[in-house]
């Protein structure tokens, strides 16, 4: 359940971000959360992928 919880927290992020995408301040969200941001994709696909996310 927690995993999905992250998972949402990620789509909302990501479209937050593409609202944002625009000028230095989008560039300097991105600069500060995009490393962040994949850190938690890559989490979810991974839990995904062994298993924790149990449908």
């Amino acid at each position: 359940m927690d995993a999905l919880i992250v998972f949402g927290l990620v789509v909302v992020t990501g479209v937050l971000l593409a609202v944002l995408v625009s000028g230095e301040f989008a560039r300097a969200v991105w600069a500060h959360f995009g490393v962040v941001l994949l850190i938690a994709v890559g989490t979810v696909i991974y839990l995904g992928l062994t298993g924790h996310l149990s449908s």
